[in-house]
Order: C-alpha cells, then structure tokens, then sequence
C-alpha cells in the first residue's frame, strides 16, 4: 500500500486530484498480484507504472495545462509550465530518495538488457560477416556415432578436407574457453581451436603477423595463438610488439603469432572470440 502511494504521488497533481483514489487502488491491486509471483514480478510492475508516468506527464497532464492554449498563444506558460512541472516532479523524487534509487537502477538495467540483446540479435542475424564470396561459404556440422550432436571429430575433418569435389577449402574451429593469467590472478577469455586451414577457407589473411602452417597442426608442435584484432586494440593497446610474446592460457606457455583480421570476431560472430589457438 506505501509503495502504491509513493508512485502515484508521481503523477501529475491535477490527474491525482480528479482520479487519485482509482489510479491508487489500481496500482495497489497490481502491486499485490505481483507480490505472489516474486520479486521479479514486483520489479516489472513498477517499471510499467513509471513508463506510465512518464507518458502521462508528456500527454500534457501537468499542472498548469487546464489554463488551455490560449496562454500559450499569448507567449506565457509552455516552457514556464513545463519547467514548474518538471521541478515538481523532482521535488516528489527528492523526497523519497530510496524509491528514486530503486527506480532508476530498474530504468538502467532494463535499458542496459535491451541495448545487449539488440547488439546480440543484430550480431546473430543482421550483420554481414566479412567472409570473402560469402555466399559460397557453408556451416558443416556432423553428430557422432552416438548422437552427440555438432561433434565432428579430426579425422572426419581430414577425410572432408581430402573431399576436393565437393568443397573447394575446409577449415575447423571448436569454441572453449580458457584461463588467462594476469599478474597473480587470472582472467576468463573465449577462445577457438582453429586449424591452419580456417582462415583461407573464409578468404581472410590476419591483420598483422601470420596465421598458424600446416606444421601447426601436428600433435607437440608446440602452442601458438593468433589474437583477435578487438581483444588486441582492448586487452594490449593494439601494440605491434605483441607478435612473438608469450602468454600463459591454463597455466600453458603460448606463443602471439598474429593478429587476426579486423571486424572477424570469430565464426559465432555474437560471441566474440578473443585467441584463435
């Protein structure tokens, strides 16, 4: 009941004093029907109920609009108006600042979900990966003999890259994860097992440095990495000297190669791989 008062007190004065008791009852019983649900629920309800706030302040629902269009033919009220019923409005979000706080923290962390999601959405489906001929490029996924579904293993990628009737190049890529240490402590980085044949297949070349040889992929050639172009302008300050350092990945030495093509994130393009090895 205290937290339906508080947000209707947010509502132009002249809309409460016309439909303050309905607007507050309303409010109150979906308050309530939210509280059964948890407080995700409770969270949501208020966040509708600030938006209608807003809209009813935008609608003209001010204070000072009942004086008509007449006073602001005349040159007074319009912004003068306005400005009062802005400073009304803080000085109710003033008076009750662990309300506002709550309120703006929900505003900020809605607004930060939707911009992620849009990013994420617009990665996965709108935005043209830089593949050259990049109607010519495929997605090849194989489930193992048990049913394990995209679990393509080496051997099958050998006997496809041998398979020169059907693809022109085949290169093979397997999303982990990894532990980059940092300091004393570590830092979790995404990363792609990548053979040397990945790159060619997409028609990229790397922006500084080189790609891994076919020696590379032989068991005990040792550990090589090529840096993803946005972890190398974010994680090293897109430093040049960063071909031929060594890093630590899961407490393994490996060797910085290159630096991988600009704007190539990876073959998931969302998620954003930051070492090919």
């Amino acid at each position: 009941m205290k937290l339906a008062r508080v947000l209707c007190s947010l509502y132009p004065e002249r809309l409460r004093r016309a439909h303050g008791a309905e607007i507050e009852a309303f409010v109150e019983a979906r308050l309530r029907r939210a509280e059964a649900a948890g407080a995700a629920r409770v969270f949501l309800v208020v966040a509708a109920t600030l938006w209608d706030v807003a809209r009813t302040w935008a609608a003209g629902w001010g204070r000072r609009s009942h004086q008509g269009l007449n006073e602001n033919r005349n040159g007074r009220g319009g912004m003068g108006g306005w400005a009062q019923d802005m400073g009304y409005a803080l000085r109710r979000l003033r008076a009750t600042p662990l309300f506002t706080l709550g309120a703006v923290a929900i505003i900020a962390v809605a607004i930060g979900a939707n911009t992620s999601m849009f990013a994420l959405v617009h990665a996965a489906l709108f935005e043209r990966p830089p593949y050259a001929e990049i109607e010519r490029v495929v997605h090849v996924y194989q489930d193992s003999d048990d049913g394990e579904p995209s679990s393509t293993s080496y051997p099958a990628y050998l006997d496809m890259l041998a398979t020169t009737d059907v693809f022109a190049s085949v290169g093979a890529t397997s999303p982990e994860s990894a532990n980059l240490t940092v300091g004393e402590g570590t830092q979790s980085v995404a990363i792609e097992y990548a053979t040397s044949t990945l790159l060619s297949a997409l028609g990229l070349t790397p922006h500084r440095g080189r790609w891994f040889d076919a020696s590379m992929d032989q068991v005990g050639a040792g550990h090589f990495a090529v840096v993803s172009h946005g972890t190398w302008e974010r994680r090293f300050g897109s430093d040049a000297g960063v071909i031929g350092r060594t890093i630590e990945l899961n407490g393994q030495p490996v060797e910085i190669i290159g630096v991988g093509p600009r704007d190539f994130n990876g073959i998931f393009g969302f998620a954003v791989t930051d070492f090919w090895l």
